[in-house]
């Protein structure tokens, strides 16, 4: 029997799109693929006509994090600048310049900081510079969460999202400028080195009020630099460039029609003909009736099917499907358990999916206009505004109060009314494994052919049931471990494992063995420790391959084990207690 899995289904949509560079990747375990650039406009996950005047509020308890702890050192443009955003990342908005406010906006983006937490730091040492002193710092893995609304002027939720990242942040052996607030409004500048003489004397300045607010200013820095890189996404168009990658099977096999598939699929790409995608996608989905997830040597290995899943998530995802490719992401989690790189690149399908998705129901029917149609003007810099006080000496930016619980309950109360149920929320799990694909994915190869293994660590959910039918069905199975199973009975026909060489069944309440292990010629070892048994099947002194039969821990009587070891005579080992 061929263990098989079906991916989604296809169906017609539009999207302009222009090839920019083709490069070849391969991969191991019979799976290949080619990539290609996209130019791709996004659009806003909001209404584009909102984004007009953008308040930009950070909540904070103020004996947590104020404006003067973020305005009280130098470098925090420095900083906030050294976050994850891309070069060239030119965010507009259309037909007006969108600016930041703090009265009367039109949109409200409202950042609440969870809270802090760190385990203790690791302590570091470098020479200083000119001299043969040393000089001590603390690294630190700091945690800090936050939470993230996108609201209209009339206070509606629109959009939402959590960063929850470490932050890696030092502290000590660093330049410093700190400014401070003057009597008369003005502010005094000094500069300096924070340099530490000991490792205990960073450890002790970590621990005071100076030190802790010198690294949380650090972290809410750092955790807004992601904000903003986020936020942008979600309010402002951007003309960037995606990857797009198409996979194919590699080996001894005839793979050209998904060779073919590739190609044509490339070249829809390079066309914005996505009409032309429903042939290769068509060979995809039939290619994928064909996985067999026992035999390594397979044409459609479970590596090579989860390459099929991800091409019809990438062409459903540009053709606007967006249920067809939840469905397909969704799959190709399911396979790739285990595997992070196949994981991330579905983390990455699936956010574009959702930013995909939601800028068609905040802005449905959108067609972009032409640069001669409609003046594009540069998104306002954030960044700058956070980081520098000549920009946020007129904004107000950071208010008072902790928000995090309060936020915590709006976004859990807008994701139920509008992430439940969609396309997004559906991509976002993992496909549920059948039978068959989840013991695949425990199969190992061995000597003559593959071996498996059910644990009660990693598969408490069949504990005390029957053995799935499935695993008669896997061929080359020649070794069976089933150690503290507790399944009270081994199915009559197990002598459909044709090719069984060892059977290990420990603990598993088993008070006889089923006859048909005698009908298994290969059998070589059998381990049934600690069950209920008084006795073994008749016949199984004459397979042939028989060497070793292990049943201590069984109450076998005295009589009972005399008449075992004299039945199965001197070239067949009996374990008894």
């Amino acid at each position: 029997m061929t263990f098989t899995s079906l991916l989604s289904r296809t169906a017609p949509a539009v999207l302009t799109v222009l090839l920019l560079a083709v490069g070849t990747q391969t991969s191991a375990q019979r799976s290949g693929s080619k990539s290609t650039k996209i130019d791709v406009t996004t659009i806003p996950t909001v209404p584009e006509s909102i984004v007009d005047k953008v308040a930009f509020f950070v909540h904070a308890d103020p004996n947590f994090f104020t404006l003067d702890d973020l305005r009280r050192y130098g470098g925090n443009i420095k900083i906030i600048k050294e976050g994850e955003r891309l070069e060239n990342m030119k965010y507009f908005s259309l037909g007006r310049e969108a600016t930041i406010v703090d009265d009367l906006p039109t949109c409200v983006v409202d950042v609440a900081l969870g809270p802090e937490s760190y385990p203790e730091p690791q302590v570091k040492s470098a020479s200083q510079k000119n001299t043969d002193a040393k000089t001590y710092y603390a690294v630190l893995q700091h945690s800090m969460p936050v939470r993230v609304t996108i609201s209209d002027g009339n206070g509606n939720v629109l959009d939402g999202f959590e960063i929850n990242s470490t932050n890696s942040i030092r502290y000590g052996n660093e330049k410093i400028a700190t400014m401070e607030s003057g009597p008369l409004g003005g502010f005094s500048y000094t500069s300096g080195q924070l340099l530490f003489d000991s490792p205990m004397e960073v450890r002790n300045n970590l621990k005071g009020y100076e030190g802790q607010r010198f690294v949380r200013r650090k972290a809410v820095l750092m955790q807004l630099s992601k904000v903003i890189d986020e936020m942008e996404e979600r309010l402002f168009f951007l003309e960037t460039k995606h990857d797009v990658e198409i996979y194919v099977g590699k080996g001894k096999h005839d793979y050209t029609p998904l060779e073919t598939a590739q190609a044509e699929a490339l070249e829809a790409f390079k066309t914005g003909n996505f009409d032309a995608l429903e042939g290769p996608m068509a060979v995809w989905t039939e290619w994928s009736t064909k996985t067999d997830f026992t035999n390594k040597k397979a044409m459609v290995t479970k590596k090579v099917a989860t390459g099929l899943s991800l091409n019809l998530a990438v062409c459903h995802l540009y053709r606007d499907e967006y249920v067809e490719c939840a469905q397909a992401i969704s799959t190709a989690r399911g396979l790739a358990v285990g595997d992070a790189g196949t994981l991330a690149k579905c983390d990455e399908l699936l956010d574009r999916l959702m930013k995909r998705r939601r800028s068609s129901v905040a802005n449905p029917d959108f067609v972009m206009p032409s640069k001669e149609e409609v003046e594009r003007e540069k998104a306002p810099d954030f960044k700058s505004a956070v980081g520098k006080r000549s920009q946020n000496k007129d904004v107000a930016m950071i208010l008072p109060g902790d928000r995090y619980l309060e936020m915590g309950d709006m976004l859990a109360k807008w994701q139920s009314e509008f992430v439940a149920g969609s396309a997004e929320a559906a991509a976002s799990e993992a496909a549920e494994m059948t039978m068959e694909q989840r013991l695949g994915a425990k199969l190992t190869t061995t000597i003559g052919g593959v071996s498996l293994s059910l644990n009660p660590l990693t598969d408490p959910d069949l504990v005390g049931q029957p053995l799935p039918v499935e695993v008669l069905s896997i061929p080359k199975l020649v070794y069976l471990d089933l150690s503290g199973m507790k399944m009270g009975s081994l199915p009559a026909n197990i002598d459909e494992l044709s090719m069984l060489q060892t059977l290990v069944v420990s603990g598993n309440e088993l008070n006889e063995l089923p006859a048909a292990l005698a009908n298994i010629p290969t059998l070589k070892r059998v381990v049934a420790r600690n069950n209920n048994l008084t006795s073994l099947p008749a016949g199984m002194e004459n397979i042939p391959e028989l060497k070793t039969v292990d049943v201590k821990g069984n109450p076998f009587d005295d009589g009972a084990k005399v008449q075992t070891i004299r039945r199965f005579g001197e070239d067949i080992k009996i374990k008894v207690d």
